[in-house]
């Protein structure tokens, strides 16, 4: 029990001691006190900043000229008994790089229809081929035939040259079409 009274006495103490602190005023720190020592500057603003900008490893810059965004859009059909479907999206123009930040799209034939992947193929800032492959959904029956979307967030970088779309469906899917989009901004090299 007296332990229990000496807890009890702490706590009302402190909440004594929070409550009386509540009461003093509080004065507000300044940078200086009225009449201190003025502050100057001893540079010019801006001050100018080196940046080394490769090619392998561009460094995004915010000009005016970097905040040019595009949307492309195109669709192909694989004919008869074909199972591939390859289309150029967007060309990237000479001393620009694309960042690409979306690809979306859909694909639909007769049923059974099915895709194996998609595949994005570009040059990266290295001057090397990419290719960036990932998985489509699942396919939804739409009547006779079944469709398959998918969208992925990302980022990527392309150098100028064309950017291709490909869609390989699985065998027995017969016809076909797709239709992709990407999205982004352009970056100047220059």
């Amino acid at each position: 029990m007296k332990q229990f009274a000496r807890l009890l006495l702490v706590t009302v103490g402190i909440g004594v001691l929070g409550f009386v602190m509540s009461l003093v005023p509080q004065k507000n720190a300044g940078a200086a006190p009225p009449g201190g020592a003025p502050v100057s500057i001893i540079s010019s603003v801006p001050l100018s900043v080196g940046v080394n900008n490769t090619l392998s490893q561009p460094v995004p810059t915010l000009g005016a000229e970097a905040l040019t965004s595009f949307v492309a859009f195109n669709s192909c059909a694989a004919l008869g008994n074909s199972t591939e479907c390859q289309i150029p999206i967007y060309t990237v123009p000479q001393g620009q790089i694309a960042v690409i930040e979306s690809v979306a799209g859909f694909c639909g034939g007769i049923a059974p229809y099915a895709i194996m992947f998609l595949e994005m193929d570009f040059t990266g800032p290295d001057g090397q081929p990419k290719g960036l492959r990932f998985a489509p959904g699942s396919a939804v029956p739409n009547g006779v035939g079944n469709v398959i979307a998918w969208g992925l967030n990302l980022k990527t970088y392309a150098s100028a040259g064309a950017i291709n779309f490909l869609a390989e469906g699985s065998a027995g899917s017969t016809g076909g079409s797709c239709n992709a989009v990407i999205s982004g901004h352009l970056v100047s090299t220059q």
